[in-house]
């Protein structure tokens, strides 16, 4: 009989791909119009407009080791549609946040649900891909992201405009509405019971991943910086088109991502982040001496190739250290490190920016790549080559090539 080749667009996967593409649109609608709601909806001063990213970061970190063993006890499904239940409901919340202290509040809530579900999202997504498809199949489904990053501000912002507060929160709210009931059509493979037993600090941190995670971290650090401070630099300087640098970041993230994950599956990835690490860092040092439009948006696009490749890349490694009634703590840890690194680094890089300004912030970011990648192939590729549950696969895949 013929057999009949593993598949990763199947029914599941596409309905689970346009419900995540929908919840984070809904979220990427808010990035950039909350801070405008701040001070002209509520009239704060600009100085608060950190706390509403801050509290909403620090909400998805405090979650995220919790989820990661809640998605592995008690299913991936159960887990990730109450989550975007309460998601869809606290979206609802904005319309009747009339004070900044209330903000504050659904804030903090609203970021315990993003933690949660976009631990499960990556988890089950990689539950229903093939094992051999699987660097395939992240990259693919990281398009989602990709695309709402592109999209979703330029939505929101075209919908607030001029200050249509109710129109925008109203919107999110539908979008996130339609994600979860798309969410409830797709089909999830079940896990096989776990025994009940004393929690531990393993039910909440995987210590496989942890080389990996802080590959990550560190290299987060550059990408705190940039989110947090792009657009002051683009606007001191006076650069046109300066609101697009996420438009042409997300078509960098897009370009490589679906033949990245095809080259991690057959050939590992060792090939793939050494240069894109070396694009970040020629992003960063393009970006930091942009002064027209040109330079400034070709380094978007630059640090959207490197970044594109990088993170799926490692988090392909993250899920092939563990088997699969681990997959949730091993995100979560992945998840958390990332956040630690874009919160730290938003802190520290505003420090340094106001001592040195922020071209040379950047400059100093370009530096910091030189740290997650000499570590990467000094000490978290080697531990990869050790423990990866699918040295067994590869092996046979490579014999089968050389017959």
């Amino acid at each position: 009989m013929p057999s009949t080749k593993p598949k990763v667009f199947t029914r599941d996967f596409l309905l689970h791909w346009f419900s995540y593409l929908a919840m984070s649109m809904a979220f990427y609608f808010l990035l950039p119009t909350l801070p405008v709601f701040v001070t002209k909806g509520l009239g704060e001063d600009t100085s608060k407009v950190g706390l509403i990213i801050g509290v909403y970061s620090l909400s998805a970190l405090l979650i995220r080791p919790a989820a990661g063993y809640a998605l592995d006890v008690f299913g991936r499904k159960s887990v990730f549609i109450i989550a975007l239940i309460l998601y869809t409901i606290a979206m609802g919340g904005y319309l009747f946040a009339s004070t900044f202290t209330l903000l504050l509040v659904l804030r903090f809530v609203h970021g315990l649900t993003w933690g949660v579900i976009t631990t499960g999202g990556s988890t089950i997504a990689a539950d229903l891909v093939p094992e051999e498809k699987r660097g395939e199949g992240i990259g693919y489904f990281g398009l989602s992201i990709t695309l709402s990053i592109a999209l979703g501000p330029l939505i929101g912002l075209s919908i607030m405009e001029p200050d249509n507060f109710d129109e925008l929160f109203i919107a999110a709210f539908a979008v996130s509405f339609l994600a979860m009931g798309i969410a409830l059509a797709v089909k999830v493979p079940k896990l096989s019971s776990r025994q009940k037993h004393k929690l531990s600090w393993n039910d909440f941190f995987e210590k496989k991943v942890i080389p990996l995670s802080l590959v990550m971290m560190v290299a987060a650090i550059s990408y705190g910086g940039i989110i947090s401070f792009v657009a002051l630099f683009y606007q001191d300087r006076a650069i046109e088109y300066g609101s697009l640098f996420f438009l042409f970041y997300s078509i960098g993230l897009a370009v490589f991502r679906p033949i990245a994950g095809k080259i991690m599956d057959k050939r590992g990835p060792a090939l793939l982040i050494f240069p894109s690490f070396i694009a970040n860092i020629i992003g960063l040092i393009l970006l930091a001496y942009s002064t027209e439009p040109k330079l400034f948006l070709l380094s978007a696009l630059i640090i959207g190739l490197g970044n594109g490749v990088i993170m799926p890349t490692i988090q392909t490694m993250i899920i092939n250290l563990v088997p699969i009634n681990r997959r949730g703590v091993a995100n979560s840890t992945f998840f958390s490190a990332i956040d630690l690194g874009i919160g730290a680094g938003s802190v520290l890089l505003g420090y340094l920016a106001s001592l040195y300004g922020i071209a040379n912030m950047f400059i100093i970011c370009a530096i910091l790549i030189l740290i997650p990648m000499a570590f990467f192939f000094l000490v978290a590729l080697k531990h990869y080559t050790i423990h990866n549950l699918n040295n067994n696969v590869d092996l046979i895949l490579d014999q089968n090539e050389n017959e």
